[in-house]
């Protein structure tokens, strides 16, 4: 690391200390959060209401089949009590299906949390990071930036009692009243510079895309992903892209 690193890196640790000092001792501002909220009740994996509110994931999506899905106890038990949250399965016509989930804090921005640690939690292997575009078309077109995980994982058939390689792809971005960003790190750094410069805390919220398939479908699988939320992200996310925000957010420390 080199001088100049080293001082963004102080830097950025300054305004996230400085951040986290105005949630704890201070009495900052709420924001509103950048997803459709809806009064329905949320289950567990057991069928008990956990939730009388959720994010509002969209039940129709143009070549997709659609049904809710349960937030697990474990992950009640491990997130703040105040996380609110929207989960659903889509499937089309092919048999593809991948299930879309919401995760949306309000004051406790542990909520929000580091996606690499629940895929690896789950025995999966990240084979591969990327940044991808997604064209989203409404309200105006526009590029929807996100991070892709790629993994791998050998998973057991129990009719051949023999192991072969499973793939998943994990697509996730993270969504505030003002801002749309693809990384975790830009989002500590974003919830930290607001707090300091404006006083007041955005429910963050972190959108995520998962699907599993056998080896060798993974460009198939993104594909068919992408679209799935090209398609269903106007319904339910009310931030639109700024770009001068993302600009000067991108500007004041390079994160990367």
């Amino acid at each position: 690391m080199n001088h100049q690193e080293r001082q963004v890196a102080l830097v950025t640790l300054a305004v996230i200390a400085l951040g986290a000092f105005v949630i704890n001792f201070a009495k900052p501002g709420l924001g509103h959060p950048g997803l459709a909220m809806e009064r329905r009740p949320l289950t567990n994996e057991l069928g008990a209401i956990v939730r009388e509110e959720r994010v509002r994931l969209p039940a129709k999506v143009a070549g997709f089949h659609s049904k809710d899905a349960p937030i697990t106890s474990i992950e009640l038990a491990t997130l703040p009590p105040d996380t609110s949250y929207g989960r659903k399965l889509y499937w089309d016509e092919e048999g593809f299906g991948a299930q879309m989930s919401a995760v949306l804090m309000k004051t406790d921005r542990t909520s929000i949390h580091k996606p690499q640690i629940c895929i690896t939690g789950g025995g999966w292997k990240i084979q591969k990071t990327d940044i991808i575009d997604i064209p989203v078309a409404s309200p105006s077109p526009y590029v929807l930036k996100a991070t892709c995980l790629t993994c791998s994982k050998m998973v057991h058939d129990p009719k051949t009692e023999k192991e072969f390689p499973h793939s998943a792809i994990y697509i996730y971005w993270f969504v505030s009243e003002r801002r749309l960003l693809p990384s975790h790190s830009e989002v500590l750094w974003a919830i930290s510079h607001d707090l300091v410069v404006s006083g007041i805390l955005y429910p963050w919220a972190y959108v995520s895309c998962y699907a599993e398939f056998p080896s060798g479908r993974e460009a198939i699988a993104l594909v068919r992903m992408k679209r799935l939320i090209s398609e269903a992200a106007p319904e339910f996310q009310l931030t639109p892209p700024n770009p001068k925000q993302s600009a000067f957010l991108q500007n004041s420390l390079p994160l990367h």
